[in-house]
């Protein structure tokens, strides 16, 4: 271990406060450029009475930070700046910074938030929603009918206001459609900025008033000592006081791709940078955004996703079919309206017949052109993410919720993931006394000593136990490292005594999966030897290098291999049920290299005596077993990754469901020494991976993925930061480290395999609600496009400008709303997985496209009837022909009510699914839209009765200040009777797509591995259908 101390000093501020001044002196002792070996050393002006330093100052020292070491040295060196911030590096901030909540350093130094992003304006939004073309067309366009109307009205007599009504009216539903959609946004930025601020919500170990404790890094203030280890992101600037081979990964601000070892002549480290090797100390002495990082802070930007991609594409082929088929509207009502004015006498009202064309043209293709597919997207994602991280799946890129629903592969770790994470000595040997119960009684006073000074020592974990029974226990650190901390508890010894009594350690070799064990070095006080070594790891590991052991009266006998069999046996006992094994062991030198490089494949953990062997406890987590059985239902093949035993890890395999019969476990080794032919044959029955090593499991992604499966992979420490990048999903456990979740896709933020089952349920519960609104969307667009279209060849025009943009927030807004906020179901788990990056899975499959064909065909039909069989049947039935104000409000509402009916029946939309109504109670967000759209619907067009009408003869609402609706929508009110019939119209359409089920379709073909080619000509070869 290196303790950084370029120099020792002393700070003198009597001379600064008697001249009134705030200039401090400091008396460089044992260092420095003077002859003497004392030179006084201006460090800092202006410091305040409670501080020895301003934030000036420490920013001055790094400033720039690459030359951060050296400016310090040249002001006093770390001791001169620790003992400005009234802090120390063994006890950190003391008890009364603690007791005032830390309020002077926060007021000299500030706190350690960087600045919320600005909220989303909802102008600025409304005005992106408004800059589409075709709206701001529509909108000039209503304008000069608008004037045209008022000024020039259709019965040549003086302006009037009345003429405005349309032109108003266009106006009015241009805002309303854009608000809708501009708060819709601003709901789902408020929900992207609270997933970025979740990225700050990590809990790092400090030292504080002489005690570990936990605590936010928002919470982190200058002055404390916080306490890092591999994997673990720097909180904060500062200057390391205690280190162990510590290499950090300073690329986020360096640019520098290689990890940078830390050393005496470089102990600076800078927020958001990550531990890449070893561990230290280090004190805080800028925070927030005085940091480097906080001066640079920027919010992270959520990409495109690839179904996002894929539905802009949709998107536009729309959009060009709308266009031309607004032309062709267009030009057939030109022509007849030529046919109708040629010969008649030029007039201003025969502009504004053409400028009415001219709207009810760009109306359809503000009607046809689905906005609402990237907000369904936007909305189906950001409710998923809202929802997911109930489900403790905290999503850290968009894309991920999509891909995760298509995952054919999960390759879990064991620990804490499979298991409860929780572990106890159960079993083992100390000093060849066999033990079934943790509280040994009887041990000898010198085995007693060394293996409880080894498991305190040589850790980096730590346990703050209750002190009421209000406050929990919390664990810090490896569980396995806690777990042998709870084990000398119950021997009756504070670990935390012997860390405050020990001397502080030289060296420490940390543990990796590679290594497999970790070992400490410290001073002794003894005749023979200087220090001593404590080593602890992997079993097999640990034993093999032993040549002595430990006797049950603390003496010493060589460990010849008939002894090393007898603890094989007991290894392979304890691991075959599903036991880790640990051995601890220990050596003592004469002289040791502190100066050792620790890059050195074989640190001097050899020659070990052996003091004991345990087994620990980990059992499976109760609800692992039916949720792999689920993952195994739903497609997906379920795989265990640990650096366990192989016997422990097919011992928890087998409770867990992971290993059959025929299944194959192998070792990391083993694994490592196979061909990519080799292990493409064995894969398929691959179903356990032991004493793996952070290359196996990158390798093992690399092959699933070569033979076209959809990867997703779990991850905790720096070692798994490739295998979570390779995959197409990576998984990082929010128990595991800062580098793995900046690695990963989605954080599991109870490491419970469950939660895993859950992100996939969520992932293909985006696919399908985002297929349900694309369903309901392009019946509308195609029926409304085709009743403009014919209509219009025979000089008709049933639906309006207003009514057609009604129509359109209807589709684009609310739809989206509703379909795409429905929650998932088990019924999801009950097929194969679809990979939607894919770039040729389809959006559409083939069941779609008969409900979408059939139930255009079925409105186009109805509606088009209408136009010539309603004045018909109306006069045969009743006697009285229906006025064309009558007739097209009855084609209208029936159009309406059809899109109700069929928003209905889009909640199903895969075959076999017949139950519509299936968990509709649940969903109040559709139950809500829903009725709130009937109610509208009845309110614009009216209710009334027979008898019930005003002076003129004519019908009158049942309300009567709501009349300016009718002008406003070309409505007139209906009464019982003609509702009943558009209803009956809109539940026959009902009844016709349940009958569509029932016709059989090809099987869509699905696609796994291959994912979304984000290039941009590529994006634009999107499949509408599978054939």
């Amino acid at each position: 271990e290196a303790t950084v101390e370029p120099t020792s000093f002393v700070v003198r501020s009597l001379l600064g406060r008697l001249a009134g001044s705030h200039f401090f002196l400091l008396l460089v002792m044992g260092g420095g450029d003077s002859a003497s070996g004392y030179q006084t050393v201006n460090v800092h002006e202006g410091a305040s009475q409670s501080f020895g330093v301003t934030l000036e100052d420490v920013d001055t020292i790094f400033t720039p930070f690459t030359t951060a070491t050296a400016k310090l040295k040249e002001r006093g060196g770390l001791d001169a700046l620790v003992e400005a911030l009234n802090t120390d590096v063994h006890n950190g901030v003391s008890q009364a910074d603690v007791s005032s909540n830390f309020e002077q350093r926060k007021k000299e130094f500030g706190d350690n938030t960087l600045p919320d992003p600005d909220p989303p304006n909802i102008f600025a939004l409304w005005w992106d929603a408004y800059k589409d073309e075709m709206l701001i067309i529509l909108t000039v366009a209503a304008v000069v009918s608008l004037i045209l109307g008022v000024f020039f009205p259709e019965d040549g007599e003086s302006p009037s206001a009345e003429g405005a009504i349309e032109g108003a009216a266009i106006l009015g539903a241009v805002i309303i459609v854009t608000t809708v959609q501009a708060v819709t946004n601003y709901s789902q930025e408020k929900q992207f900025q609270a997933s970025n601020k979740k990225n700050d919500d990590i809990k790092i170990k400090v030292i504080r008033a002489g005690k570990v404790t936990e605590c936010q890094i928002g919470e982190v203030v200058v002055g404390d000592i916080v306490m890092l280890k591999k994997g673990d992101r720097v909180p904060a600037d500062g200057f390391i006081c205690k280190m162990n081979g510590c290499k950090v990964a300073e690329d986020v601000l360096s640019g520098e791709s290689e990890p940078v070892r830390k050393d005496k002549d470089n102990f600076f480290v800078l927020r958001g940078t990550n531990i890449q090797d070893g561990n230290c100390n280090f004190v805080v002495a800028r925070v927030g955004v005085h940091t480097e990082w906080g001066s640079n802070f920027a919010v992270t930007e959520f990409e495109e996703t690839p179904l996002q991609k894929k539905l802009g594409v949709v998107a536009r082929y729309i959009g060009f079919l709308g266009l031309a088929v607004a032309a062709v509207v267009f030009v057939v009502l030109c022509i007849y309206w030529l046919v109708d004015v040629i010969g008649v006498p030029w007039d201003w009202q025969s502009l504004t017949e053409i400028l009415q064309y001219f709207i009810t043209a760009v109306t359809i293709v503000v009607v046809a052109v689905p906005e609402g597919l990237p907000l369904a997207v936007t909305v189906a994602l950001a409710f998923s993410m809202k929802k997911m991280m109930k489900d403790n799946n905290f999503v850290r890129r968009l894309a991920a919720c999509e891909t995760m629903g298509g995952a054919t592969q999960i390759c879990s770790d064991k620990t804490g993931t499979l298991t409860v994470g929780r572990m106890n000595v159960t079993k083992g040997v100390v000093a060849g006394l066999k033990f079934d119960d943790p509280q040994i009684y009887d041990m000898n006073e010198k085995v007693h000593y060394l293996l409880t000074q080894g498991i305190a020592i040589n850790s980096t974990a730590d346990i703050e136990f209750a002190t009421s029974d209000k406050e929990q226990t919390k664990y810090m650190g490896d569980s396995t490292e806690c777990a042998l901390l709870l084990w000398i508890n119950k021997l009756n010894v504070d670990f935390n005594d012997i860390r405050k009594q020990a001397p502080d350690s030289v060296k420490q070799f940390t543990f990796s999966s590679s290594r497999k064990r970790m070992s400490t070095v410290v001073p002794i006080e003894d005749d023979t030897f200087r220090y001593r070594m404590y080593a602890k790891g992997a079993s097999e590991i640990i034993l093999r290098r032993c040549t002595k052991f430990m006797n049950e009266d603390g003496s010493v006998s060589e460990l010849d291999e008939g002894m090393k069999e007898e603890y094989f046996q007991m290894i392979e006992e304890m691991a075959s049920n599903g036991l880790r094994t640990l051995c601890m062991a220990y050596r003592d030198f004469k002289v040791f290299d502190v100066a050792e490089e620790e890059d050195d494949d074989e640190p001097p953990e050899m020659k070990l005596t052996l003091i004991s062997l345990v087994g620990i406890a980990d059992p499976v987590r109760p609800e692992v077993p039916d949720a792999v059985r689920t993952c195994q239902r739903a497609g997906i093949t379920v795989r265990m990754v640990t650096g366990d035993n192989i016997l422990t890890a097919k011992n928890i395999a087998k409770q867990c469901n992971i290993l059959t019969d025929d299944g194959i476990a192998l070792e990391g080794p083993e694994f490592a020494k196979k061909s990519d032919a080799e292990l493409d044959e064995i894969l398929p029955r691959l179903q356990v991976l032991a004493r793996s090593a952070p290359t196996d499991k990158e390798r093992l992604v690399t092959r699933l993925q070569h033979n076209s499966e959809l990867v997703s992979v779990t991850g905790d420490g720096a070692n798994d930061v490739k295998a979570l990048r390779k995959a197409h999903v990576g998984l990082a456990m929010g128990g595991g480290s800062e580098v793995a979740k900046d690695a990963s896709d989605i954080v599991i933020l109870d490491d419970n395999f469950t939660s895993i089952l859950k992100s996939v349920m969520w992932g293909r519960c985006v696919f399908d609600n985002i297929r349900k609104f694309l369903q309901f969307q392009l019946t509308v667009n195609v029926a409304a496009l085709a009743v403009a279209a014919f209509s219009a060849l025979f000089n008709e025009e049933p639906l309006t400008a207003v009514q057609l943009l009604w129509v359109n927030l209807i589709m684009d807004s609310f739809g989206a709303l509703a379909l795409a906020t429905e929650p998932p179901t088990m019924a999801l788990l009950d097929r194969p997985p679809k990979n939607v990056a894919h770039k040729k899975q389809s959006l559409l499959s083939p069941e779609m496209w008969k409900m979408i064909l059939g139930q255009s065909a079925y409105q186009t039909f109805v509606l088009l009837g209408g136009l010539f069989l309603i004045p018909y049947a109306s006069e045969q039935i009743t006697g009285t022909e229906y006025t064309e104000a009558m007739t097209y409000t009855i084609i209208f509402n029936s159009f309406i009510l059809c899109q109700l009916f069929n928003l209905i029946a889009c909640r199903k939309i895969n075959k076999g699914e017949y139950n519509v109504f299936a968990g509709l109670h649940k969903n109040f967000v559709f139950l809500a839209i829903l009725i709130g759209e009937f109610i509208v619907q009845v309110i614009l067009v009216g209710f009334t009765w027979d008898g019930h009408v005003d002076d003129d003869g004519n019908q009158e609402r049942a309300i009567k200040y709501l009349d300016f609706l009718g002008t406003i929508f070309d409505t007139v009110p209906l009464d019982i009777y003609l509702w009943l019939i558009c209803i009956g119209i809109g539940f026959v359409g009902f009844i016709w797509g349940i009958i569509l089920r029932f016709i059989p379709t090809p099987t869509e073909k699905t696609y796994k591995g291959e994912i979304f080619d984000e290039d941009e000509e590529d994006s634009e070869k999107v499949p509408l259908i599978n054939s």
